[in-house]
């Protein structure tokens, strides 16, 4: 057995949790997750509860029409939406942009295109689960919630934007520790206490806390069960290929994660770097013309 032993700091000072100022679970994620475990899981019914939010809807409708999606005219309805996309994913996609609601905001510097890299890589991993076998219905979930805790960070947190440009630069297994030494706290200590403040699975909630250790997609480690591991190596390879469409950005992580997440897929790199090709130029679509 090999363990990760990430460094995660000692436990979190209350002033320091008090500056972050985690708001609760909103109302609208309540009845999300509500219906989508509920026997009256329905398109009327999903179509309903969302179109109760207008600025909710307005946004289903927007990310629905990203050109990944491949809609072959303009989508003008939830009921559309929820066609292309399918009840699951139009459920999860929901549930991401009202976290974006909750934690977004506009006039924090960097926050607004973070936000649309994050639901870049959602989208991305949406796709990804659809050619992969035995992929979790959080999937889509954890890519939309698993670095939330940048937003909260640039927000509320002095000086983060200049360690938030400067992690982006670092191998993943760096990131933890260098934005510790920093600030006495990271953005995924600071999402797994989002996660757990808003009640979301233990399993979840530890993905999120472990996701950036390489070792934990190695032969042999137990530290996370095979689907939350599943979650990690499928959105760091979305969050990879989002990365590299964006005028051929490095991914400085890559390097020391694809040699154990891509086995663990099971995949190669020739079939991945195919999948990465043809991605890319999904994402290079023109999007459907308005009506």
């Amino acid at each position: 057995m090999t363990s990760t032993s990430p460094f995660l700091p000692e436990p979190t000072p209350v002033a320091l949790l008090k500056d972050l100022d985690i708001p609760p679970r909103p109302a609208i994620l309540e009845r999300l997750f509500s219906l989508r475990n509920s026997r009256a899981l329905s398109l009327q019914a999903i179509s309903q509860l969302i179109d109760a939010s207008p600025a909710l809807s307005g946004a289903v409708l927007k990310a629905a029409n990203a050109p990944i999606f491949g809609a072959r005219c303009y989508l003008t309805s939830l009921p559309q939406a929820i066609s292309l996309l399918g009840m699951e994913n139009v459920l999860n996609l929901a549930s991401g942009l009202a976290l974006r609601m909750v934690l977004g905001t506009k006039s924090t510097p960097g926050v607004e295109p973070f936000w649309e890299q994050v639901m870049q890589e959602a989208r991305i991993a949406n796709l990804l689960c659809g050619r992969l076998d035995a992929v979790p219905d959080d999937c889509q979930s954890f890519a939309l919630f698993r670095r939330c805790g940048v937003v909260l960070m640039l927000m509320r947190v002095p000086g983060f934007h200049l360690t938030w440009a400067i992690s982006r630069e670092l191998p993943d297994s760096r990131i933890t520790r260098f934005e510790t030494d920093r600030h006495g706290i990271s953005h995924d200590v600071v999402a797994y206490l989002v996660a757990q403040t808003w009640a979301m699975p233990e399993p979840f909630c530890r993905a999120i806390l472990l996701q950036h250790y390489p070792a934990l997609l190695a032969p042999g480690n137990d530290d996370l069960d095979p689907e939350s591991k599943t979650m990690i190596a499928v959105c760091r390879a979305a969050q990879h290929i989002a990365q590299t469409a964006a005028d051929a950005a490095p991914d400085p992580g890559w390097r020391e994660r694809e040699a154990s997440l891509l086995p663990f897929l099971g995949l190669t790199q020739a079939t991945f770097a195919n999948w990465k090709e043809d991605l890319h130029r999904k994402l290079a679509a023109p999007a459907a013309a308005r009506p």
